[in-house]
């Protein structure tokens, strides 16, 4: 017996969106990691940027500018493809986050606990990376 209906599914068809979503970012992300772009259209187009891992990290220079932890932590997911596709699949799980509850405090609250976490790791434990 099925605890739901299709009527149910049909009417919350944004969470399984969102959450659809949240995987394939996920899957992007990890795609990125592992420098697997490079047999692709988009890896030729934007090799440097998607693929993040060694082989991807190999063309950049030794003396780079360093922000302090606070900007670079806030803008890091502009610095390379895994970066920006864990910022998308966040982003798509607060979306389903709210779809679920339709209360913007509970978004606002799990945002604030992770990013808190965040700032507990990179001032707290620096040696985790």
């Amino acid at each position: 017996m099925i605890p739901f209906s299709l009527s149910q599914l049909i009417e919350h068809w944004p969470i399984f969106a969102f959450g659809f979503s949240a995987a394939l970012f996920r899957e992007l992300m990890e795609h990125s990691r592992d420098d697997k772009w490079n047999e692709s259209f988009w890896g030729q187009l934007a090799p440097h940027f998607l693929n993040s891992g060694k082989k991807g990290k190999a063309h950049l220079h030794k003396h780079t500018w360093k922000p302090s932890w606070l900007w670079s932590t806030w803008l890091v997911w502009l610095t390379d493809g895994e970066h920006f596709f864990q910022a998308l699949s966040t982003l798509s799980v607060y979306g389903a986050l709210y779809c679920a509850t339709e209360n913007w405090y509970i978004v606002g609250a799990s945002f604030l606990g992770f990013n808190a976490l965040g700032l507990f790791k990179e001032t707290v434990l620096k040696s985790v990376s």
